[in-house]
């Protein structure tokens, strides 16, 4: 299948062509967009976790970021660096489709066997236990390849010491074909050449890719410069506010202890001059329980917590009643 647009004819152009000329170009730049945040993804947990950078955000461990201020399980984040730091750039961006899942089971394929393991395997058609079956069948492969190799080597150095120079010479042949044997050699043909149709169809659209990317990644940067920016001057706009707000009530509690205070000693002076007037100490007395009062109902009124205020005020009812109570024994007394 060829990655390529159609040609048509001038007179020919339609509605529905240009349509899905402009849809192929949105694919291929999302696709471009998802291939290169994977590798940003890598890259930016690597760094956070080999710079320690997580704990100028107030965390001890890179795990305990991961799980509770990035919303990553710490294994899918360490799936993550071990794609990065085995595969590279290249490959990451190439194969992003795949998914991290298998990309990080990838990097269990040793880096020389991995191409030619693309080649006769259609990784994206394979399901995940499906992919660690193949895996596992090449490592067995290479187990047993390492044996022979070992075996031949062996058997080599039994023979270094005797005439045997043609039955060596066989040996070392017999080694070098393991060793450039392709793992999983017993893929068929057909499979190789879809596999580098595909790998030739990915570069092609790589190519084609690059602009969009780089365009739409700054897009995105400049957007979210302009709403950072923008939360920073409103966040510091209502925190200056709330600072006056508290600056006020504060002013207006000093003014309101200082003129308890100017009262108190008011009150204090009349009570020294009428020492022995019970009358008048009486009189001062029930003005500063009116002033008390009315104190108490001012702050009444700003209580917050309905059910704190309900509270307050059945308790100022039943002063009430008992300074009633009181009031009425000393009228029948009289």
């Amino acid at each position: 299948m060829e990655n390529k647009i159609v040609d048509v004819a001038p007179g020919e152009i339609t509605a529905e062509y240009r349509e899905a000329l402009k849809l192929h170009q949105e694919i291929m730049a999302n696709g471009a967009i998802a291939a290169q945040a994977l590798y940003e993804m890598c890259r930016s947990l690597k760094r956070m976790r080999d710079e320690k950078l997580y704990t100028s955000l107030g965390y001890e461990d890179f795990e305990t970021y991961c799980e509770e201020k990035a919303n990553i399980r710490k294994r899918q984040a360490h799936n993550y660096i071990t794609a990065y730091e085995k595969l590279g750039k290249e490959f990451l961006q190439s194969n992003a489709q795949l998914g991290i899942t298998k990309l990080e089971l990838l990097t269990h394929v040793p880096a020389l066997d991995r191409s030619d393991f693309m080649d006769n395997n259609d990784v994206s058609e394979l399901s995940v236990p499906e992919l660690k079956k193949r895996i596992k069948e090449l490592e067995q492969e290479n187990s047993m390849k390492g044996e022979q190799i070992s075996m031949l080597q062996e058997q080599v150095s039994e023979n270094q010491n005797g005439d045997n120079s043609e039955e060596i010479e066989n040996l070392k042949a017999e080694i070098e074909r393991l060793k450039s044997e392709p793992a999983n050699a017993m893929a068929d043909n057909a499979k190789k050449e879809i596999a580098k149709v595909k790998k030739e169809l990915k570069a092609k659209a790589k190519e084609e890719q690059d602009k969009a990317v780089r365009e739409a990644i700054d897009k995105e940067r400049k957007a979210f410069e302009k709403e950072k920016d923008k939360a920073v001057k409103e966040a510091s706009k209502d925190l200056k506010n709330q600072v006056e707000g508290y600056k006020k009530k504060l002013e207006a509690q000093q003014e309101n202890m200082s003129e308890a205070v100017r009262k108190a000693s008011e009150l204090e002076e009349k009570l020294k001059a009428a020492r022995t007037d019970n009358s008048l100490k009486f009189r001062l007395l029930f003005e500063q329980v009116q002033d008390s009062l009315d104190n108490i109902l001012d702050v009444l009124e700003d209580v917050e917590d309905k059910k704190e205020q309900q509270t307050f005020a059945e308790r100022l009812v039943e002063l009430n009643e008992n300074i009633i109570e009181v009031a009425k024994e000393y009228c029948n007394n009289i």
